[in-house]
């Protein structure tokens, strides 16, 4: 485990030393604030509004920060303040060339996303691994839609779907393999008008959304209602 304390010391010396160089004061000064953040899956975020009304924070993940350390934290710092200084100088951001040439001069490496391994989580009380290879992750609830393991689709250019069980039991919620199988507790489900994927929940949203495949590819990771799911019961 690594220490957190240090981290956030660290983080919070690169909005400050980021701030400086890149808008002449410390970030801090225009309100943005760091913390660690619950998720598991995602290492850091920043956010400068929710719900209409300004927040300014850049967010790692308290359980990856855990695990992954300051080696790896701090290219994903560097990621997310530069998304908060190109908040600052354009109002906006998303992964375009202007962010792009911004993270490099903010020492980040401009990609969308880490490609390094997560690993598994003893926590999660579900565990999902591909049939077909070594590929695996952990679920803390149980999915309501099938995954597909991403590294027969980039690899073998194959769909193989994950087989989902509980930790503790072992039950089997999906079997996995060439095909989906019926979605076992799924009630609403809905599909993007552009593509056409499926997406399952088991129950019906309480915020709008859209297909999110769609929105990165053509509204620069937005928000769009051209791609907004509409949900209907099952059955």
């Amino acid at each position: 485990m690594h220490d957190l304390t240090d981290i956030q010391a660290r983080a919070e010396a690169l909005l400050d030393a980021l701030g400086r160089d890149l808008l002449g004061r410390p970030l801090a000064d225009l309100g943005w604030t760091f913390r660690f953040d619950r998720a598991r899956r995602r290492l850091g975020l920043c956010t400068w509004a929710r719900g209409g009304r300004p927040v300014k924070t850049v967010s790692l993940s308290r359980p990856l920060a855990l695990q992954l350390g300051w080696a790896v934290m701090e290219d994903v710092a560097r990621h997310e303040t530069a998304h908060a200084v190109d908040y600052e100088t354009r109002g906006r951001s998303a992964h375009d060339a202007v962010w792009k040439a911004l993270a490099r001069r903010c020492g980040a490496d401009p990609t969308a996303a880490y490609e390094g391994p997560l690993g598994d989580d003893r926590a999660s009380k579900y565990v999902a691994a591909c049939p077909a290879c070594t590929f695996s992750r952990p679920f803390y609830r149980a999915p309501v839609r099938a995954y597909f393991c991403p590294t027969c689709a980039e690899v073998h250019r194959v769909r193989v779907y994950l087989r989902v069980t509980e930790r503790t039991s072992g039950r089997v919620l999906r079997v996995g393999g060439a095909t989906p199988g019926p979605p076992p507790s799924a009630r609403y489900i809905a599909a993007c008008p552009a593509c056409g994927l499926r997406v399952e929940r088991a129950r019906r949203p309480t915020r709008r959304l859209a297909c999110a495949a769609c929105c990165r590819r053509y509204a620069a990771g937005r928000f769009s209602p051209l791609y907004e799911l509409a949900f209907v019961r099952a059955g």
